[in-house]
């Protein structure tokens, strides 16, 4: 009886939850945050053309397995990496910041040779078709560089950091979700109290629990995920798998995990347990 406190807290949560999940208010998103109306505009338009960054993010949703990582760690890797740089998809994901690097960059080096001085690949000096004249040599201190080099180091680093604690501390947090819903339902079939109860009406209490177990857990993934990408798939899966009632109250809900959380509880009250 040591899980007995955490069924308990799940149909007490699940209960509690269901206080704002039809009543809460749907509260309109605004992004009018700034008194500068371009600012304003550039925030409330929609999206039209995801980068390459966005459009692939779903392809890379991967557990790595053993034979990636022996993959990974094989000694001809190097070439591997080298002939696939262009089409990399990081190299696509920033290609627009290369670009415009390396287009400043050019700029810069072909106006100081036309204002100032030029090597050629002679070593012979000439001096710019410009020299002379009011326009002026682009040139920056190198002090702020030198000084800011180890801030920017340290912030480039730890930036990094947190980004993969974020991401490790999401996986770890949806595995433990996904632990609970099935000790839920394994708690359910092993308190089961089958005394007085047909096998029939057994099944379908523990369906009930599985369905209701399997709607939140799809829920949450909704909720995390892009409406383009998952809406027609989740209220497609959704509307085959639960009751015409269940589904559309969980399709209209305001907080669809609250809602399926709800469930989850009513079909825990109803089986009967021996124990309670």
């Amino acid at each position: 009886m040591i899980a007995r406190p955490s069924l308990l807290w799940a149909v007490a949560l699940a209960t509690a939850a269901n206080a704002f999940v039809n009543n809460a208010p749907r509260v309109p998103f605004s992004t009018k945050l700034y008194p500068i109306p371009a600012i304003n505009d550039a925030l409330s338009a929609p999206i039209k053309d995801l980068s390459y960054g966005e459009e692939s993010r779903k392809y890379r949703r991967t557990v790595y397995t053993h034979d990636d990582w022996v993959k990974h760690r094989s000694s001809d890797r190097i070439f591997r990496y080298t002939f696939a740089i262009v089409s990399s998809g990081i190299y696509k994901n920033i290609g627009a910041e290369i670009s415009t690097v390396t287009a400043i960059a050019a700029f810069t080096v072909l106006w100081n040779a036309m204002a100032g001085t030029y090597t050629d690949f002679s070593g012979v000096v000439h001096d710019g078709l410009l020299k002379g004249t009011v326009a002026p040599i682009l040139n920056l201190p190198l002090s702020p560089f030198s000084l800011l080099s180890t801030s920017l180091g340290l912030l480039l680093v730890f930036r990094t950091n947190t980004g993969y604690q974020r991401w490790d501390e999401a996986r770890k947090n949806w595995g433990m979700n996904i632990n609970h819903t099935r000790d839920l339902v394994r708690m359910g079939t092993a308190w089961y109290d089958d005394e007085g109860v047909s096998l029939e009406r057994r099944k379908e209490d523990l369906n009930a629990l599985a369905l209701a177990t399997w709607a939140f857990v799809r829920a949450m993934k909704r909720h995390l995920s892009p409406v383009s990408e998952d809406e027609e798939d989740f209220k497609k899966e959704i509307t085959e798998k639960l009751p015409k009632g269940q589904a559309e109250a969980i399709i209209k809900a305001a907080h669809r995990p609250n809602r399926a959380l709800f469930d989850l509880s009513c079909a825990i009250e109803n089986l009967p347990m021996h124990w309670l």
